[in-house]
């Protein structure tokens, strides 16, 4: 890191301010604006009339960055648009700085830069002064090539393992509410016993519904795999064959979250706490819809894990966003240690015996 030159901001990059817009200048169409909430995904989509400067305009591929409540760089993705005020437009000094590798090196100071620089008590915002003249060390424009195209490549597979890791989710939310809101192997076990078929058929009529599969692909399968087919059997046979007046599957109970698990706030770090390098922090950004993003939240030294003992994250771990992306559900990747910050928590299963709890029934909610 010899070679490494420290610079401002400033001196290699220019920050366009957005545009500030009264409520009355908002359209039903026109040119979209882009907002912080937009950016988020939380936010309806707002157009203006109004002909302005180049400068206040992004399009596909500009870079930006949100300086107030929401921190941090994206890499424009949509039509040509306005940016509004709260969002800085980049232009990078091309002889000196690559796009890619700043947005990813904006990701991992974005934290230092909210804490060191950061104004107002509610809203958290940075002044543009303020972000001109940050410092920051660089490699050379060959090496940050280098650096942002093995970061861009492995963003393309993060990116792809979320799609396949949303895709089981949402299965996996599918059947349980199948199973344990509509009931649907109960219902298929009592009409098959209502018609007057045997007990036996009643348990088959329940694995249609469990597996999707038909009468003829179930004998197949019994056929071909007899281990799983016998575990489908042992799952239908588990199911009541009725409800009782209250609609609710004989046998089965109505309870409270309460009962079968606690949850647990995050710790508030101070701002002295967040360092370069260490374990990473779950914050209220890092669970998204059916995930939990650990890396690019920032870091706090490794001795909290032993401080703090009782806000360490494993793998598996349920945690839900209670700010942000409220009530969004996730757990922590496999191999994967990280602190718990707060507008975060975290579920702990209650134990239904010696040998089991109620983890899988508390992420299914």
């Amino acid at each position: 890191m010899s070679s490494w030159k420290e610079y401002k901001l400033g001196e290699i990059a220019t920050f366009y301010n957005g545009r500030a817009y009264k409520n009355t200048e908002f359209k039903v169409s026109g040119t979209p604006i882009v907002r912080i909430q937009n950016l988020t995904g939380e936010g309806k989509i707002v157009y203006s009339d109004l002909n302005l400067d180049e400068n206040k305009y992004i399009d596909y591929g500009d870079l930006i960055y949100a300086w107030s409540a929401t921190f941090g760089p994206y890499i424009w993705k949509g039509e040509k648009s306005i940016y509004h005020y709260h969002i800085w437009k980049i232009i990078c000094n091309e002889e000196l700085l690559d796009k890619k590798y700043f947005y990813y090196k904006l990701k991992q100071i974005s934290d230092n830069l909210k804490d060191s620089g950061g104004n107002g008590s509610i809203f958290v915002h940075i002044t543009k002064a303020f972000m001109e003249n940050f410092k920051v060390k660089i490699p050379s424009l060959n090496e940050q090539k280098r650096v942002s195209s093995i970061l861009a490549y492995l963003d393309e597979k993060i990116q792809l393992n979320t799609q396949i890791n949303q895709t089981l989710e949402q299965i996996a939310q599918t059947i349980f509410k199948s199973w344990f809101i509509d009931f649907d192997p109960v219902h298929a076990k009592a009409n098959a016993l209502a018609s007057g078929q045997t007990t036996e058929q009643a348990t088959q009529a329940a694995m249609t519904v469990i597996s999707g599969k038909n009468t003829q692909e179930l004998h197949r399968l019994q056929t071909a795999n007899p281990e799983q087919y016998q575990q489908l059997w042992e799952i239908a046979e588990a199911f009541p064959s009725g409800v009782d007046e209250e609609g609710v599957p004989r046998g089965w109970e109505q309870t409270t979250l309460s009962e079968v698990c606690s949850m647990k706030n995050g710790y508030a770090f101070k701002s002295s706490d967040w360092t370069e390098e260490g374990i990473p922090v779950i914050k209220i950004g890092s669970v998204k819809p059916m995930i939990v993003e650990v890396d690019g939240n920032g870091f706090v030294d490794e001795e909290h894990s032993v401080l703090h003992s009782e806000f360490l994250l494993t793998e598996g771990d349920i945690v839900v966003g209670l700010t942000g992306y409220v009530g969004e559900v996730g757990r922590i990747p496999q191999g994967r240690t990280a602190m718990l910050n707060q507008r975060v928590a975290k579920f702990i299963p209650n134990k239904l015996n010696e040998q089991q709890d109620y983890y899988s029934f508390v992420y299914c909610l």
